[in-house]
């Protein structure tokens, strides 16, 4: 009777499933296809950041414009293992999101973290420059990595690389097409952590990786997890007005650089902010955007409190690079030649800060 029961309450649920599935297409279109990052096993959930690498993973992407071949470490970062730090060594984390990665790179050998590193050495320092960037993070996510996974593997300089103006957007999100994740709140002039769990990103692939595989890819949990990533409630953003947004998102990463720079201080590490433009910047329509001059005040303002930042862009508007060049033609990220150039425009910036 039991496995009846059983079979019964399995037909009901699948014949409930395929009712709403249908009912949800007919309504509001089909959403099966939708398909998001944290779903391919490059990712595993993690309760504190949302999710993070996969340890120990290889895995392949090949498009027409690049192949790409992913080799992570034991904790999930695109490098080889890191070991015991030697005290003849100069120890570099690079943070950051898939342009400090290497998303469209063949190997991370060529990922602008390791041309660093043989650019300084070619240079006659010792340095060992880690790739420790996990695409698809926010400013948040890279913020809460630093201050409780990266600052215990004893680096002597952490460059933290944002992705101009990418990063403003992703944390505004205005229109809620890139629902980044948020994992802070500001208030009082003060940071107000938020839990990693409750937010879209976690939840969803939570449900799916304990769902029956009939019901993990239906149109039904897509549809409600889509709608979930478009809500306050689970993006965790405050529901307020744009301008308004823009200063939230703003005065927040202000205080984490501040805090960064006091935990780095602490302990003798040199913080270094690194500008990585994206192609767009270099469109007269996008360098003289709203968020571009909010971005731009909010590198001059960390200058003030005497935090070295590189404008990787000014320096290769200097140089009379042609900046399309260093980007694929359809993919927005940067191809061999462009991590090869912010490469060597970071390693002339920190030469001197090496020891």
């Amino acid at each position: 009777m039991r496995i009846i029961r059983g079979l019964l309450v399995l037909i009901t649920i699948i014949v409930i499933v395929s009712i709403l599935d249908r009912l949800l297409i007919k309504k509001y279109g089909n959403k099966k296809k939708i398909r998001f990052w944290t779903e391919v096993n490059e990712y595993i959930l993690d309760k504190d950041l949302i999710y993070g690498g996969a340890i120990s993973k290889y895995s392949r992407f090949v498009s027409k414009e690049f192949i790409e071949n992913v080799t992570t470490n034991s904790l999930g970062y695109r490098d080889h293992e890191f070991g015991k730090k030697s005290t003849d060594t100069y120890r570099i984390l690079t943070v950051g999101d898939s342009f400090t990665f290497g998303h469209g790179i063949e190997n991370n050998n060529e990922t602008y973290p390791k041309k660093l590193e043989k650019y300084l050495n070619m240079k006659g320092k010792k340095v060992e420059v880690f790739n420790v960037a996990v695409r698809g993070y926010s400013p948040d996510q890279e913020y809460r990595q630093i201050v409780n996974k990266l600052l215990f593997l004893e680096p002597d300089m952490i460059i933290w690389n944002f992705s101009d103006l990418g990063d403003l957007h992703n944390t505004v999100a205005h229109n809620g097409d890139w629902p980044t994740p948020s994992l802070y709140d500001v208030g009082f002039s003060r940071l107000i952590p938020l839990d990693a769990r409750a937010n879209w990103l976690y939840v969803g692939r939570y449900i799916k990786e304990r769902l029956p595989t009939f019901m993990r890819d239906s149109n039904l949990i897509n549809f409600c997890i889509y709608y979930a990533s478009q809500t306050h409630l689970f993006t965790r953003k405050p529901n307020i007005p744009d301008d308004a947004l823009t200063d939230w998102a703003v005065r927040k990463l202000n205080l984490q650089i501040e805090d960064v720079k006091k935990r780095t201080d602490k302990r003798n590490i040199i913080l270094i902010i690194a500008v990585i433009p994206y192609p767009y910047k270099f469109s007269p329509s996008i360098a003289n955007s709203k968020d571009d001059d909010v971005f731009a005040n909010f590198f001059s303002g960390l200058r003030k409190r005497e935090i070295m930042v590189i404008s990787i862009q000014d320096v290769i508007m200097s140089k009379g690079v042609k900046p399309r060049d260093l980007y694929y033609a359809v993919d927005y990220h940067p191809n061999r030649l462009g991590t090869s150039m912010f490469a060597n425009v970071v390693g002339e910036a920190v030469f001197e800060k090496v020891r």
